[in-house]
Parts: C-alpha cells; structure tokens; sequence
C-alpha cells in the first residue's frame, strides 16, 4: 500500500484463541494483526478470548468481535465448531469489510459465505488441515476435501508449507497460491548464556496425533545410557492422563516433568536450557504437510531438534543440518536419535547455529506477517 492508498477495513476471522498468547495459529493471527495496524488499517478482530487482560497495551482501542472461549482439547470439538461457524457467520453478516481474512477452515467457511453473497473478497490463510486431525475417521477422511474445495474457491489462498502448496496444486486449486510459512519473534526467541542442562523438551497440544506417548516409550532406553537426562513436558490435551500413566508403568516418574501451558513470554527460557526439543507427530495428511511453529522456535534458541520423518518437518530440518529426522511412530528409532545427539555435542552445538540462520532467513514473523498483509492489500488490485 503507498500512503496516497486508503486505509482498508479488513476483517481478520480465527477460531484459534487471539488473546492471551500460547502459540500456534493464535500467534500467526496475532502478527498479521499486528502488521496490519502498523500499516493503518481498520482492523476488526472476530475470534475467541480467554481474557483481555493486557490486550488493550498491545493494541489501543482494537475493534474485538470476541467469540468467547474455545478449545480444541475436548471431545466432539467438531460440534463445538459448527457452533462456532455459525456464530462467526452472523457475526460477519454484520459488519462491513473491504477484505476478509481467515485463518483456518472453521474461520474461512463462514467468511466465505459471507463474502460471496455481499461481494466481499476473502484470504483464506491455510496454515493447517483442521478437519484431517478429526477423531472420527469418516471426518478425517473426507471433509479435508471440503478444505480444498474451499481453497480452490477462495480469491486468494495463503498456505504455511511448501508441502500444503503441493497438496492443494494436486487437488486442483487454481487460484493464486501464496507459501508464507510460520515465523518465530526473533527478539523475543533469540541464543543466551543460560547453560543447557540436562533436559529434552516437549511442548504443545497432547492429542492421539501428537504422538506423545512415544516419549516415555523411547525414554526407558536413553535413561539406560544418560542416567542424569530430564524430559519435561509442557501443555495439556486429552492424551496427557495416558502419557503420566506410562511414565509411571515404566518407573520414570524421577525422569520426568509436567507442566500446565506457559505464558508465551516464558517458553524461550525453557527451550534455551533443553539440549533437545522434540516433535513427535503420528503421521496423517494434516501432519505430513504441516511446518511447525514450535521446532521453529526452538531453532531460533539454538536448540537442535529430532522431528518426525514427515514432509513438513523434512522442509524445517533441510538435509539433517538443523535437527535428526526419527521414522514417524518408532519409539526405538527416537531413542536411538536421541542418544545418537546427545553423544555428539559438537553436533548439537553446530545444528543449534544453523537453526538460528535458518530462521533469520526464512521465519522472522515482521517479514512474513507483512508478506501475508501484502496479499490482502493486493486482492483489490487485480
């Protein structure tokens, strides 16, 4: 936009929790809003709120359609969302917009209804294949075809892998495409002189999908080797009874830490002690394309990775110069990628340095939030 261009009134729709921060897509919504505001848009906010305490310091007097609280760490969430799609949509039939911007299928269906029938064009930003995570397998097997019906509908399609640009292509999307991946806030996430201990990281969603029962399964064999290692765990989800459960089957309780989520402002303290963060995602198609947003912070800690052999997570690691790539599902794959890094510091230390240029490159959120902000000023050009 150049300064004789007006101002835009974009519409940024999400069913992620916008406020307080904890991370995924809530943190990719929060930067693009961020952008936008700094370029001058009227921006109206339509998502859920946990709270709005110290929302107003981050953005004065911002135009909030709150949805109230939503969680994705519940049974039947599918319902739930229905529910939410229709409040979305009521919500935006009343408002007036030059853009609509939507992060995700349950924010861009409702949005997309409401742009066809009142002429207004959407974004739909793509960062993750909801409805393919689904615990009923009727939903995770045929309504991610109604997620790329949708982008191959939308006027503009925003994707956050170059493995999702891939998929989409493959079923026919033909609108333009744009890869914009995930960015990390390299002020906030950035190497210190705290000494790493003798920790290994999980953090994030505990769901079946997440794969986090395979951490106390591989951990029995690197206790064996590394008696002094620590594995914490940070979040919660409906599979985190079942992982405390096999830490104490497997005599671990000793080796292991739980913890509840954290303020977004405290995870670089726990990733700059780890020696190693882990990503453990069972494979499906909404895992293999996505790019995850927590390998890339701690990347920009400097804290070497082992992810999963999968699409989006071989796009984070390059050629194993930035982490170890384990076979998805093998327990005794990840134990043994485990021990293989710890026993090699110098390794560590060299793919922590090369995560850190990595997303100094490719991932600093100022960059790609504008790049996103970009896309949406660009549609009524064309």
């Amino acid at each position: 936009m150049t300064e004789e261009d007006p101002p835009l009134r974009v519409i940024v729709v999400s069913h992620d929790s916008f406020w307080p921060l904890k991370g995924g897509g809530g943190l990719r919504v929060y930067w693009v809003v961020k952008s936008l505001v700094n370029r001058g848009h009227d921006v109206v906010v339509t998502a859920p709120l946990e709270s709005t305490q110290g929302l107003e310091d981050s953005f004065p007097g911002l135009n909030l359609l709150n949805l109230g609280k939503v969680t994705r760490f519940t049974r039947k969430k599918e319902f739930n969302y229905l529910k939410l799609m229709i409040k979305i949509f009521t919500r935006l039939w009343r408002e007036e917009a030059d853009v609509i911007y939507a992060h995700n299928f349950v924010a861009a269906l409702p949005s997309y209804l409401v742009g066809r029938t009142r002429g207004i064009p959407l974004v739909f930003d793509m960062d993750d294949l909801m409805t393919g995570l689904s615990e009923y397998k009727m939903v995770s097997r045929w309504a991610p075809r109604l997620e790329f019906l949708l982008a191959r509908k939308t006027d503009r399609l925003i994707v956050m892998s170059k493995a999702l640009e891939e998929e989409a292509k493959k079923l026919g999307a033909k609108t333009s495409i744009e890869c914009i991946p995930h960015g990390v806030n390299l002020a906030l996430f950035k190497p210190t002189e705290a000494t790493k201990d003798s920790s290994i990281l999980f953090i994030g969603g505990i769901e079946k999908h997440d794969g986090v029962t395979l951490i106390p399964l591989a951990a029995k064999k690197v206790i064996s080797v590394f008696p002094e290692i620590k594995f914490v765990i940070i979040g919660q989800g409906r599979d985190l009874p079942l992982v405390k459960k096999l830490v104490v089957e497997n005599n671990l309780t000793s080796s292991f830490e739980f913890q509840d989520w954290v303020d977004h402002e405290e995870v670089p303290r726990y990733v700059a002690k780890a020696r190693i963060g882990l990503v453990t995602h069972l494979k499906s198609l909404a895992t293999d394309i996505a790019l995850v947003l927590k390998g890339l912070e701690f990347m920009a800690m400097e804290t070497p990775i082992i992810v999963p052999d999968l699409r989006g997570m071989r796009e984070e690691v390059g050629n194993n110069e930035r982490g170890l790539t384990f076979s998805c599902g093998n327990r005794d794959d990840l134990a043994e990628k485990i021990i293989f890094l710890l026993k090699r510091p110098e390794m560590q230390e060299q793919m922590g340095k090369n995560g850190r240029m990595y997303v100094e490159a490719k991932h600093n959120w100022m960059t790609n939030a504008s790049k996103i902000v970009d896309v949406c000023e660009k549609i009524l050009s064309v």
